[in-house]
């Protein structure tokens, strides 16, 4: 790209006319010689330019390497504002313009996935989701910076979308994820809680719910519901599934956690021989279960 193709684009893109840039420097006539090609500026005339282009006069002057260089630092900063913003699509899309990823383009792109995984999740879009965890992984595993908590919670978030469709791709996790190490405590202590549950161990899991280390009221009281119904209380365990539902909106739940709540409600309706409410469930978790198809 030649200087003078350099400051005609860049003016463009800053939606200035030849007159506005060429001000009272060099008249409009000059700086049109200038973009054609058909003249040279003088030193003082590309300190001037770049000025008013707001890019360094090396630009200009630069050769096509160093012109990527640039380029590459412009799009990073747009990355940046996006990224900052929570625009992660924007990232994504943005980080297409870049061949070669260095470790800040990876760890934002990891992020970015992640984030965009988490959404399709809540959703119900597990095939997305999947697609997405794993786009996330791939960059996460490109990055010198540290990716334990995206790692650890798309290894349990694949599991748990697994238990919901059984007819999602198999991912072998401990392959895809081989180095999973523990600094999400939220979501971790959940799905070590269920396995507690499951287990029989219902003091430890009742003295982790009353450390209050979950800071999540919905796994809080699907915990706290799985315990009351394990232990025969299931009209206590109905009326704190069913003011989970009510307080929360299906966004702030999650597909996934709604099946499983609604599995809960199932059970406990027909523990009080409410088959009517069963039924209702039933047919509930039928629905999500269909829009995994969407």
């Amino acid at each position: 790209m030649t200087l003078g193709e350099k400051i005609r684009i860049l003016r463009r893109e800053r939606g200035m006319t030849q007159t506005q840039l060429s001000g009272s420097h060099i008249t409009r006539n000059m700086l049109s010689q200038i973009e054609n090609g058909s003249a040279s500026p003088s030193l003082q005339t590309i300190y001037y330019l770049a000025n008013m282009l707001e890019v360094s006069a090396a630009y200009l002057i630069a050769d096509g390497e160093d012109d990527r260089i640039l380029n590459k630092a412009k799009t990073l900063d747009s990355l940046r504002i996006q990224f900052t913003a929570g625009n992660y699509k924007a990232c994504i899309e943005g980080a297409a313009a870049i061949t070669e990823q260095d470790d800040e383009v990876s760890l934002m792109l990891a992020v970015s996935h992640y984030r965009t995984a988490l959404a399709e999740y809540r959703q119900g879009k597990l095939q997305a989701a999947q697609k997405s965890l794993l786009t996330a992984l791939r960059h996460a595993s490109s990055t010198i910076y540290p990716t334990e908590e995206i790692k650890t919670e798309a290894a349990l978030l694949m599991r748990f979308m697994s238990e919901a469709d059984a007819n999602l791709p198999l991912i072998d996790i401990e392959r895809v994820i081989p180095d999973v190490k523990v600094s999400s405590p939220d979501l971790y202590i959940y799905d070590r809680l269920i396995d507690f549950v499951n287990s029989g161990h219902f003091t430890e899991t009742e003295a982790i719910i009353s450390a209050r280390l979950l800071s999540s009221e919905i796994y809080n009281n699907h915990i706290t519901s799985k315990l009351m119904m394990a232990r025969g209380d299931y009209t206590i365990a109905r009326m704190l599934l069913e003011s989970t539902i009510g307080k929360h909106s299906e966004e702030e739940i999650g597909a996934v956690m709604l099946l499983r709540l609604y599995s809960e409600l199932e059970i406990c309706h027909t523990h009080e021989n409410n088959f009517e409410g069963a039924y209702n469930c039933a047919n509930k978790k039928l629905a999500i279960i269909a829009s995994f198809r969407n």
